[in-house]
């Protein structure tokens, strides 16, 4: 588990992420991102984005926000939030091996 200190000053603390996220984590996540169409307005794109972050983060200790969020903030602040927990969260996806190619070394791809 990583913990991870907010750097939005409306909503200082913590949140819990896991170590990479399971394949079923994953599969939720692109999901999310695939409903959000081209046209979607800021709302609509942002609220997909929030269901995706909420999906993987394990634990919640931000000063106005619930400890089981359903959804974050429709405010700048909501969106700074949520673009700073999407990076560390897409972090943890690309970080997995050293070119940035999840399990790049792992036995499915024929490397190990």
């Amino acid at each position: 588990m990583k913990t991870i200190t907010s750097p939005v000053k409306r909503f200082p603390g913590t949140v819990d992420l896991p170590d990479y996220l399971d394949w079923s984590q994953l599969e939720t996540w692109q999901a999310k991102f695939e409903e959000i169409k081209p046209d979607a307005t800021v709302a609509q794109a942002s609220r997909l984005q929030a269901e995706a972050v909420i999906g993987v983060v394990q634990a919640w200790r931000l000063e106005g926000i619930p400890a089981t969020p359903a959804q974050l903030p429709g405010s700048v602040a909501g969106v700074k939030l949520l673009g700073w927990l999407i990076g560390e969260i897409s972090s943890l996806i690309a970080d997995d091996s050293p070119d940035g190619i999840p399990n790049a070394s792992g036995p499915a791809s024929g490397a190990g």
